[in-house]
C-alpha cells in the first residue's frame, strides 16, 4: 500500500465480494475468494452486479475527518476507469463500507481490476488514506490462469509479541512470517515489530537497493508460504483403505497448491498422481529423497525465488 505524508491507515483494507448477479440472477458467477477474483466468462451476460464490503479493524488515525470510500474499476483493454461510491455502515462498530457495482459487459474485456480506496479530510483537504488489495473480474477465459500457483492469502500485519498474535507467532517474536493453516482459508501473518519491514514490503515505488531488498524479501515470503501450504496439504491427504484413489485436502487453497506442484513435477501428469505418490512413498529410501528434492525445486520455481536471487546478484555487481 502506498505511504502518504499525512495520517493514513497502516494496513491494507479488506475488500470482499459477497454476492454476484448476472442480469439479475444470482448463483451464475463464481466468487473465488482464495484468488481474489470473480469468474464471469462461462455465460453470456449484459449486466453484472457485485455486492462488495470494504472494511478494516484498524482504528481511524488521528487528524482524519469525514471518512468516505469508493471502488475503482479499471480495464486496460477498454481504457475504462469508473468509480463506484460506497456507503458507510453506521451500525457497525468498525469502519465498514458497502455498495453495489453495476458493470456492463460492453465496458470490460479480458480482465477488469477492482480496488477500494478510502478518503478522508485532513487539514481541510480531501486525501487518500487507505486502499485494498485488488480483485479481478475475469470476463475472457484466456485471462484466467492456465494453472494455479501459490494463491494470495489474506495478510495481517501485527506485532508477534502482542497478546492478539497467534500463539505460534508469540513463540518466535523475532520471526518475520507465520502462516496459520488451521484457518479456512489460511492467513499469512507478517511481523509488524520488525522495524521497517512493513514499509519496505508495501512500498510501490521502491528504487535501486530498496527495490532489490523488497523483491528478495517478497520472494522469500512466497517460498515460505508455498512450503507451509504444501506441508499442510500433505497432512490432509488420506489413503483409501480399499486401494482406491487417495483423498486430497479439503480446502481449495491447499488443493490449488497441490495442483500447481503436480504440474511442476516431472513424474506427475495430474494431481491424483501426486496424491498416489505421497501415500505410497516409503520414507528413508533413495526414491523418497529424490521425490522431496523435486518438490523443493518445484516450490522454488513456483515462487521465482532463484530467479529473483540471480537478478539481484547480477544488479549488485554493477552497484
Amino acid at each position: 500500500m502506498t505511504r502518504f505524508p499525512w495520517p493514513s491507515y497502516g494496513d491494507p483494507w479488506e475488500c470482499i465480494v459477497t454476492e454476484a448477479r448476472l442480469d439479475g440472477s444470482a448463483g451464475l458467477l463464481e466468487i473465488d475468494g482464495d484468488h481474489l477474483r470473480v469468474e464471469a466468462f462461462e455465460k453470456d451476460w449484459a449486466i453484472a452486479e457485485l455486492e462488495v464490503e470494504v472494511l478494516t479493524t484498524e482504528s481511524t488515525p488521528a487528524g482524519l475527518d469525514r471518512l468516505d470510500a469508493h471502488v475503482l474499476l479499471s480495464c486496460a483493454a477498454t481504457q475504462l476507469r469508473r468509480s463506484y461510491r460506497l456507503r458507510l455502515d453506521e451500525h457497525d462498530s468498525t469502519a465498514r463500507f458497502r455498495g453495489t457495482l453495476t458493470i456492463p459487459r460492453s465496458a470490460v474485456a479480458g480482465k477488469g481490476i477492482l480496488t477500494a480506496e478510502v478518503v478522508a479530510e485532513h487539514d481541510g483537504r480531501l486525501r487518500v488514506v487507505g486502499s485494498s488489495v485488488p480483485w479481478g473480474i475475469v470476463v475472457d477465459k484466456s485471462e484466467a490462469p492456465d494453472r494455479p500457483g501459490v494463491p494470495p492469502l489474506k495478510t495481517v500485519w501485527l506485532d508477534f509479541s502482542a497478546p492478539e498474535a497467534p500463539p505460534e507467532a508469540r513463540r518466535n517474536t523475532e520471526g518475520y512470517a507465520y502462516v496459520d493453516v488451521a484457518k479456512a482459508p489460511p492467513i499469512l501473518y507478517l511481523n509488524k515489530k520488525i522495524d521497517g519491514f512493513q514499509l519496505l514490503i508495501l512500498s510501490n515505488n521502491a528504487k535501486l537497493e530498496r527495490r532489490r531488498h523488497r523483491d528478495m524479501l517478497g520472494a522469500m515470503i512466497a517460498r515460505y508460504v508455498a512450503n507451509a501450504l504444501f506441508r499442510a496439504a500433505v497432512e490432509q491427504i488420506t489413503r483409501d483403505e480399499f486401494g482406491g484413489q487417495p483423498e486430497g485436502p479439503s480446502g481449495r487453497v491447499l488443493r490449488d497448491v497441490c495442483e500447481a506442484v503436480a504440474a511442476e513435477l516431472p513424474g506427475t501428469e495430474t494431481v491424483e498422481d501426486l496424491y498416489r505418490l505421497l501415500t505410497e512413498m516409503v520414507p528413508g529410501t533413495a526414491a523418497s529423497s529424490s521425490f522431496w528434492a523435486n518438490i523443493d525445486m518445484a516450490l522454488d520455481r513456483m515462487t521465482s525465488l532463484s530467479p529473483t536471487i540471480a537478478r539481484v546478484c547480477e544488479e549488485a555487481k554493477r552497484v
